[in-house]
């Protein structure tokens, strides 16, 4: 008794196909032992209507598929951060007077410049004109470039 309440606190679908066929059995030996049997045939092989439900039990009982449970695990993502890394760049300039000339022409080469690309992109809208505004770009860059560190 025992070992049935085991099997039907794990698997209730086991005790239930087993129980059923154990009835089935049962009831066929009842039916074969007790004397009432079909119609008396002439061929000792022709099914009786006994055999032919005991065969039609089993051949379900033999159908029957275990079922199996399955979990599905949804994982939370996975998040990563890049933190580029810092540059340091130190310039040493021991003279004061050569300071301010370095960054006076740079802010006039920049002034220059930047006049020159605002014109160049006027002078050549669009997409189609991307590449003749590219070129002219690189020349403006060319003619006036960076004399000394910007601030």
């Amino acid at each position: 008794m025992d070992l049935l309440r085991d099997l039907w606190a794990r698997d209730k679908a086991v005790v239930i196909v087993f129980v059923i066929a154990l009835l089935a059995i049962l009831y066929y030996v009842y039916k074969q032992n007790n004397g009432t049997k079909a119609a008396v045939t002439t061929d000792p092989n022709t099914p009786t209507t006994e055999t032919d439900q005991l065969s039609t039990i089993l051949a379900a009982l033999g159908q029957l598929t275990p079922v199996t449970n399955s979990i599905t695990t949804q994982l939370p993502p996975i998040t990563t951060t890049i933190t580029p890394p810092t540059a340091t760049v130190t310039n040493t300039i021991t003279n004061s007077a050569s300071v301010a000339q370095v960054v006076l022409a740079g802010i006039g080469n920049d002034t220059a410049r930047d006049a020159a690309i605002l014109a160049a992109e006027k002078k050549y809208p669009g997409s189609g004109n991307a590449a003749a505004l590219q070129a002219a770009i690189a020349a403006i860059q060319k003619q006036y470039p960076r004399s000394g560190p910007t601030i």
